[in-house]
C-alpha cells in the first residue's frame, strides 16, 4: 500500500471505533487516560487568560517591573479563582509547555 492508502485506512479505523468513558470529579492524571477512544468526563472549564500588551511589557521596561506587573496579573487571577471555589490544576508557560500545579 502507499503512503496516502495507509493513512486512509487508518483514519477510518480511529473513526468506526467507539468510544469508552467514565465520569471523574477531578482532572485525570496522564498516565490513567489512553490514546484512545478512551475520555473522562469531568464538570470543568478552561480558562485562558493573558495580559494584554505583555509583549511591550517585556520590551519596552526593565525586566523587574514586568516581572512584578506579571506577579500581580497572576495574584489577581489566581484569587479570583479561589474565591469562587474554582481550582487551578496547571499552567501554561508562553513558550507553550504545560506546567502542573496542584494546591493542598
Amino acid at each position: 500500500m502507499t503512503f496516502w492508502s495507509d493513512l486512509g485506512a487508518e483514519l477510518s479505523a480511529i473513526a468506526a471505533e467507539r468510544w469508552t468513558s467514565r465520569t471523574g470529579i477531578a482532572v485525570p492524571e496522564q498516565a490513567s487516560v489512553t490514546f484512545g477512544h478512551d475520555a473522562v468526563v469531568i464538570d470543568a472549564v478552561v480558562l485562558y487568560c493573558d495580559m494584554a500588551a505583555s509583549t511591550n511589557l517585556v520590551k519596552l521596561f526593565n525586566s523587574e517591573f514586568a516581572a512584578t506587573c506579571y506577579k500581580a496579573f497572576l495574584t489577581c487571577a489566581l484569587r479570583t479563582i479561589r474565591h469562587f471555589d474554582g481550582a487551578i490544576t496547571a499552567f501554561r508557560e508562553p513558550w507553550g509547555r504545560f506546567r502542573t500545579w496542584r494546591s493542598n
